[in-house]
């Protein structure tokens, strides 16, 4: 997985960044999120795909607290895991 940039800063509450994927060779790679803060969430455009990019928008709302966090993208796909760190700026509305 490669990621567009490694550091994203909330503009309205929200950030996105795009992550290309590549078929690890065991079919689907499944994608999901850690580190994130109380009061932000990541949704993606798509959470499970062969390869291509996907969208992953993150969003805080007005508990979240201003911020810089790491958040580690991962891909899972059959016994395979890879992941990637990005640092979030976090900006409540």
């Amino acid at each position: 997985m490669v990621l567009d940039s490694n550091t994203y800063t909330m503009s309205a509450a929200k950030a996105v960044a795009t992550a290309r994927v590549n078929s690890f060779g065991y079919g689907a790679v499944n994608l999901q999120v850690s580190g994130l803060p109380s009061g932000v969430r990541a949704a993606f455009s798509q959470s499970s795909l062969v390869s291509g990019a996907v969208t992953i928008t993150f969003s805080a709302n007005s508990t979240a607290v201003k911020q810089k966090v790491p958040v580690i993208l991962w891909g899972v796909s059959g016994s395979r895991v890879h992941s990637v760190t990005l640092y979030l700026n976090v900006s409540p509305t």
